[in-house]
């Protein structure tokens, strides 16, 4: 699989996500590379229908591009997808973010691995995290699914750690 930068940008931002749409990954490549990509079963192109019957269009990694970007090393863990509608949610405040910023991502597996080590408990993750001026961000998008016992552990969670919670609604 040879990956281009742009190819790069896409399929970082899609294990770091889940899920996108096609305006979003188009902020990344072009329509013809997106298209080409697709077509070679490196992106799936899904669609989900939503409660008010619109269709969500969406792209996530196909698994011929997840084995290709481990074999090549160009990858080192994925975003557990979620549904379409949450994770393009997290797509949208990735992309809003500096290259700096975008470096400093981390996934919710990846969270809950270093800082299960630092608390020693099982406490509920946010789905990310990225550092701004020094400072761990968390983010947490929630649909209408979310309890509000759910939204409370998630600001405990961070509470314990210091860090600041941003909820993408």
């Amino acid at each position: 699989m040879r990956v281009m930068k742009k190819d790069l940008e896409v399929y970082t931002l899609l294990t770091r996500t889940g899920h996108a749409t096609r305006n979003q990954l188009l902020e990344l490549t072009s329509q013809n590379r997106l298209k080409d990509i697709t077509r070679k079963n490196y992106l799936k192109k899904t669609k989900t229908i939503l409660e008010n019957g619109e269709i969500l269009v969406s792209y996530k990694l196909d698994e011929l591009g997840k084995k290709s970007l481990e074999k090549e090393r160009y990858i080192d863990g994925y975003y557990s997808a979620r549904s379409p509608e949450h994770d393009i949610k997290l797509a949208e405040k990735y992309l809003s973010l500096n290259s700096v910023e975008r470096d400093t991502w981390v996934i919710e597996q990846k969270n809950e691995v270093f800082l299960n080590r630092k608390f020693n408990d099982q406490m509920s993750m946010p789905d990310a995290s990225y550092l701004k001026n020094g400072r761990r961000i968390f983010i947490e998008a929630i649909t209408k699914h979310y309890s509000l016992a759910q939204i409370q552990e998630k600001y405990e969670f961070v509470d314990a750690t210091n860090g600041t919670l941003e909820i993408l609604e």
